[in-house]
């Protein structure tokens, strides 16, 4: 996943990870992109518990990004009205050191496919600046169904945004790989991003965790 890509969310499609697994950030400064690199370790991380995950989504929500594939299982955010966020998936990723190398490296972990707390929730400002470009970036007004590329396409992944905001609940699709993402679903896309690396980045310093510099929004 780039840093500047949401979540195939996979975006909001991307990886599937909580504060629990450390996540590549967005973009940053070339001055912030050195200093992340040079002080990031793997975080150490706390197993899921069964208090952390639900099979239905959490609410209230404020915005969701829900991505399909064929053959492969969905993968979801949810950032609720309060800030904190949610992601859907059915494993945990496990940072850990290559006993024969030395070098880091990832395991992929199955565990129950469903809704788990990512223990993350957003500043204040942050969740009012997401709020604000929700209402002003133009995706309320988005039509439904982003029309088909009319080169078309082979595979891709349905991608869904919803939000609901001042009483309406708006949900837009279109094909990752084969449409043209909608402007207004990237300029909010992008913020997400930020503003989830952050909170995530606070997680970890909270808990005397190594952690990247806070990026821009």
């Amino acid at each position: 996943m780039s840093r500047d890509t949401w979540v195939a969310f996979a975006a909001l499609c991307m990886l599937g990870a909580g504060c629990r697994q450390g996540e590549a950030p967005p973009a940053m400064p070339a001055a912030q992109k050195q200093s992340a690199q040079s002080a990031v370790a793997p975080p150490s991380v706390p197993d899921p518990t069964e208090d952390s995950m639900r099979k239905q989504p959490p609410e209230p929500m404020l915005m969701e990004m829900w991505v399909t594939r064929p053959m492969a299982t969905p993968f979801g955010r949810r950032i609720l009205a309060d800030g904190t966020w949610w992601s859907y998936r059915d494993h945990r990723l496990i940072h850990e050191m290559d006993a024969d190398t030395r070098e880091p490296r990832t395991r992929r972990v199955p565990i129950e496919e469903g809704w788990w707390d990512s223990e993350c929730r957003l500043s204040e400002d942050e969740l009012d600046k997401l709020k604000t470009t929700i209402r002003t970036s133009g995706v309320m007004d988005l039509p439904a169904e982003t029309p088909p590329s009319p080169e078309g396409v082979i595979g891709g992944s349905d991608v869904f945004y919803t939000f609901d905001i001042d009483g309406r609940r708006h949900r837009v699709h279109f094909l990752e790989g084969g449409d043209t993402r909608p402007p207004p679903i990237t300029q909010v896309r992008e913020l997400a991003n930020r503003v989830i690396f952050n909170s995530q980045q606070r997680w970890l310093r909270d808990r005397g965790e190594e952690h990247a510099p806070l990026v821009d929004y």
